[in-house]
């Protein structure tokens, strides 16, 4: 699936290519939630997706951090279940440097039976490691 960067650069253009290509359901909000909430329920074809994104060159930065996050959570999540989802982009990213990380883990948000040591969200900030 393939979506041309030259065409996106804006938020609101990102999100109607996204509602378009991915034939998210009419409720979808055109923002960073809505995606989030829509690629729960989207269907991975059989022998896997590969979102390509090319010449995203003139997206804000954070804006293409949320977008690579939020489908690199995604991948993720889906990879326990045999589902391959790829994100592959082109183009001068060089601002992506400057911007949070991409598809980090949070320990701090994980339930202490699941976070290595029982750590998680039984301590307060003061405690943490």
């Amino acid at each position: 699936m393939e979506f041309d960067g030259r065409f996106i650069s804006t938020k609101a253009e990102l999100h109607f290519d996204l509602y378009q290509q991915l034939q998210f359901p009419p409720w979808y909000g055109h923002n960073f939630d809505a995606l989030n909430d829509c690629l729960r329920d989207w269907k991975v074809a059989t022998n896997g997706t590969v979102f390509i994104f090319r010449n995203l060159n003139t997206l804000e930065p954070e804006h293409t951090n949320a977008l690579l996050h939020i489908l690199s959570m995604h991948s993720r999540r889906r990879l326990p279940y045999g589902q391959k989802l790829i994100t592959l982009i082109q183009g001068k990213l060089l601002g992506l440097a400057t911007t949070k990380p991409i598809g980090a883990i949070n320990l701090y948000v994980w339930s202490g039976l699941e976070s290595p040591g029982g750590y998680g969200n039984l301590l307060s900030e003061s405690e943490r490691p």
